[in-house]
């Protein structure tokens, strides 16, 4: 049977850490079933019973295993438990553990931040952190409630903004961009404002030329790469060459598996497992100030270096062609995310394929959940959306319309990113497509095209009310399913935090101003970096110069 080995820390002195709180975690439970306040918490309880019950508040009582310093330190036990199955066992004590107070050390700031994109951010984290932290007296006196921007909200049939509500989509369609090497670069402002009312986008015309991600990329660069895929039919699992595993790439023999590889790698940071393929990818994001690790409108790039990041991606998705179809089931992220499909193999015999994605307005989530369940009538666990065991069909997906809810569907093609807003349900399966009577025809029936995808999360301001919620919705589905030893891989509440810190910084304090990039009304490229457009000019009116602009 696996084992896990937990860390718990001490948080505070003996009387108050010692007292049962709902809904801890396992170890942290089961390590204060088994310790005893020390000698000096002991006597004050002592104390505090031969004075019926009055506590001595005003005794500042030195505990031996919690105590705090000045200068920060904090001198603390951690203890190491060790989870089986459903037992646990208080495998090493560490009586002296040293918390040192160290400033942070932040990454170097974007070259494209300014006020007003410090202000934006400043704005939409105030509400959490107000009520996060609402003894924090700078905080308090800071963000005034009268000061505090709305984030989107439904009014009626049509979603709008409190900050701007005239720039926000409001007829709910999923937004379609073409970029090009001229009019018609997606800009900031565009992005933004899709993202903030929670309505998908879509840029087509990505090609990276030379340096796009095929097949033959993967076998030549990485091929003896072990590693593990999983069909999607049975839920097998094998180990296998890369080479061998993609060797199938582009054919409709029925013979063939509907394996795929999902989240590779698995354990390790693209950057660093594979640096090459990561620049690619970072080259061709769409929007780089927005969906890069260190692009300013991303929450990310405030976390000091050294903290425990976030695990927001990229992920690589490597999937073959196959009779019976893969598919990724009816689930809800935490924060935007952005996925961009490199490469797109047809079938042999000439029949078009892609991929399908079903996305359902966050707004109408709950009233789908609802509905879902009710015709699937099958038992769920936990949660039946982030416990991913729905799948909507498009018979569901009529239903669903019929009843007055929002929902897209879209056929991602090769070159094309599609943009999650936090909170938008969505699936993917494969497609095919055909011609028939000049009428193009998609069907949710088998996973005929061979598909290179990559993904990543990013974390925009306007949109960390929607993780929160997203975010509590998860914990409560691990708490319901027992779940208890989980992680929080996102950490909005530290990103939040950080973000709050950096911006009293020298660094951010200093940072320049520029009215014209201001998120919600920038009109600045948001191109790719490949294509070497200036980011600061208006994706209106930009054609390439001959001279070249810079």
């Amino acid at each position: 049977m696996k084992k896990k080995k937990v860390t718990v820390l001490q948080y505070a002195k003996c009387r108050i850490f010692l007292v049962a709180r709902d809904r801890e975690s396992r170890a942290m439970t089961y390590v204060k079933s088994q310790l005893r306040e020390c000698i000096s918490c002991q006597q004050l309880t002592d104390t505090d019973e031969e004075s019926d019950g009055e506590q001595s508040e005003g005794e500042d009582t030195v505990c031996l295993f919690f105590r705090k310093a000045k200068d920060g330190r904090i001198l603390q036990r951690s203890f190491v438990v060790t989870i089986t199955g459903r037992q646990c066992e208080l495998s090493q004590v560490n009586p002296y553990e040293h918390s040192a107070h160290v400033p942070p050390v932040f990454p170097p700031a974007s070259p494209h931040l300014t006020q007003e994109m410090i202000e934006e951010c400043r704005r939409e984290i105030a509400p959490l952190l107000r009520r996060w932290l609402n003894r924090h007296l700078v905080l308090r006196v800071e963000y005034k409630s009268a000061t505090i921007t709305r984030t989107p909200e439904l009014n009626g049939e049509r979603l709008v903004c409190g900050i701007q509500p005239v720039l926000c989509p409001t007829d709910a369609e999923i937004v379609h961009v073409e970029l090009s090497d001229g009019a018609g670069l997606p800009s900031y402002g565009t992005l933004y404002q899709s993202l903030a009312s929670g309505v998908p986008i879509v840029v087509s015309g990505i090609n990276p030329g030379d340096s796009n991600l095929t097949p033959g990329y993967f076998i030549k660069r990485h091929g003896k790469e072990i590693v593990t895929v999983v069909n999607t039919v049975t839920g097998a699992v094998r180990t296998v060459a890369l080479e061998d595993f993609m060797r199938d790439f582009g054919t409709s023999d029925t013979d063939v598996q509907p394996e795929k590889l999902k989240d590779w790698p698995p354990t390790k940071d693209l950057p660093t497992a594979f640096p090459e393929m990561f620049r690619i990818f970072q080259e061709a994001l769409v929007g780089p100030i927005l969906t890069t690790k260190f692009g300013a409108l991303n929450l990310e790039t405030n976390m000091p270096i050294g903290s425990c990041p976030p695990d927001t991606g990229p992920k690589a998705y490597l999937a073959h062609a196959a009779t019976k179809g893969t598919t990724t089931r009816l689930h809800c992220d935490m924060t935007d995310a952005v996925n961009i499909l490199f490469f797109e193999q047809d079938r042999i015999d000439g029949v078009e394929g892609g991929a399908l994605w079903t996305m359902i307005c966050r707004d109408d989530m709950a009233e789908a959940e609802r509905l879902l369940c009710q015709w699937k009538k099958g038992k769920f666990e936990g949660h039946p959306v982030h416990s991913q065991e729905i799948f909507v069909t498009p018979d569901d997906v009529e239903r669903l319309r019929a009843a007055g809810l929002r929902v897209w569907t879209h056929v991602q093609k090769q070159g094309q990113a599609v943009f999650i807003p936090a909170g938008v349900g969505h699936q993917v399966r494969s497609a095919t497509i055909r011609t028939e009577k000049r009428r193009l025809i998609s069907r949710q029936v088998t996973n005929q095209s061979s598909c290179v995808k990559i993904a990543v999360d990013f974390v925009t301001p306007v949109n960390v009310v929607h993780s929160e919620t997203i975010g509590e919705e998860l914990r409560k589905h691990r708490l319901d399913i027992d779940d208890t030893d989980a992680e929080d891989v996102l950490q909005l509440a530290s990103i939040c935090w950080w973000t709050y810190v950096r911006s009293q910084t020298e660094e951010y304090l200093s940072a320049r101003s520029d009215p014209f990039s201001s998120p919600w009304t920038c009109q600045y490229s948001a191109a790719p970096a490949y294509l070497q457009v200036p980011v600061k000019v208006d994706a209106r009116m930009y054609s390439p110069s001959p001279s070249g602009m810079t």
